[in-house]
């Protein structure tokens, strides 16, 4: 009998509790995850069926300045256009971006497409 309470209690304290699992975003973590949602917004506004895929961020060591590459598709146009986005973070934690370039794709052949 006790050693199947103390194979329980074992199993129990083993057991990684739902409090443990779920792990704070890192900076970089958070700042493509709010891109992503700030760009799709954008693009549902300004160019229907622009589909953003993955963001991909470079934290500054010193400064505000935030560089990211986003991926995104328009399968209506069978593009593919990479943007290079520029987010600065205010002091108040705000974060504001700019898009500074972008370059597009033919999605079937992946020459590229001008204009983009």
């Amino acid at each position: 009998m006790r050693i199947l309470l103390f194979t329980g209690l074992c199993a129990a304290l083993a057991a990684p509790s739902a409090a443990l699992a779920a792990k704070p975003l890192t900076q970089k973590q958070f700042a493509e995850q709010r891109l992503k949602v700030e760009m799709t917004a954008w693009a549902k506004k300004n160019i229907p069926g622009l589909e953003i895929g993955k963001v991909t961020c470079v934290l500054p060591r010193n400064g505000n300045v935030v560089h990211c590459t986003v991926a995104s598709t328009a399968p209506k146009y069978r593009e593919n256009i990479t943007f290079q986005v520029r987010e600065v973070l205010s002091q108040a934690g705000t974060m504001t971006w700019t898009a500074t370039s972008r370059k597009c794709t033919d999605s079937k052949t992946g020459r590229p497409v001008t204009p983009c």
